[in-house]
């Protein structure tokens, strides 16, 4: 890949982050309309990238195109598409189970522990905002993801971006105490190379948030 090439990668990756972060914060709310010259006069760059970058994020269900309108901030999830979300994400880690057993390294493991005593240090914390907890939470389960060494079901998971949807769509109060002891279980499991508490404690996990978020 040319020099050239590389760098107008790496400038789509900064934007579609920077966007990405304007909707987990709520600065681009739901159905807001996303304005491509303003985007492209404030990174001072080209319509190109921009793009490229929104069409990234349309893809991963974050944004809506619409003739006549652009693009937009997808709406809230409707209880069918939250129920849709939470089993594709059970589909996915479960998938990636048995090849996480077999291809997980030590770096992965202490990586994993790493993201989940930040979580931990969250709990309790009355100013901590839910987007702190969700973009560790999202490098947590992409690391894990990551141990299957299957760059499918990595780009796969990525495109579900389930912890930036979520990160605007839960209000309650999150137990951060309960979903990290739940991570410990997953990664001793993983650690211990046991796939059946493996599958079982990722099943768990992924559906008592499914149901503690859907009250």
């Amino acid at each position: 890949m040319s020099e050239k090439a590389l760098l107008s990668t790496s400038l789509v990756d900064r934007l579609t982050d920077q966007l990405k972060e304007m909707i987990m914060t709520g600065e681009l709310g739901p159905d807001a309309p996303v304005n491509i010259n303003a985007i492209a006069k404030e990174a001072a760059v080209s319509l190109v990238p921009v793009r490229e970058a929104l069409a990234r994020l349309s893809a991963s269900g974050l944004l809506q195109f619409r003739p006549n309108r652009g693009y937009r901030v997808s709406p809230r999830l409707t209880p069918e598409g939250r129920e849709d979300l939470f089993e594709a994400r059970e589909l996915l880690e479960l998938a990636a189970a048995p090849l996480a057993i077999e291809n997980r390294d030590e770096e992965q493991m202490e990586e994993l522990a790493s993201l989940n005593q930040a979580m931990r240090k969250l709990s309790g914390k009355p100013r901590t905002m839910p987007q702190n907890f969700f973009r560790l939470n999202d490098k947590f389960h992409r690391t894990y993801v990551g141990t299957s060494a299957n760059a499918y079901l990595v780009r796969f998971f990525d495109v579900l971006s389930f912890d930036l949807i979520m990160a605007r769509e839960v209000t309650a109060p999150i137990d951060i105490k309960r979903l990290t002891a739940e991570h410990e279980i997953i990664i001793k499991s993983l650690k211990d190379r046991n796939l059946d508490l493996l599958s079982k404690s990722l099943r768990n996990h992924i559906r008592s948030t499914r149901y503690a978020n859907s009250k």
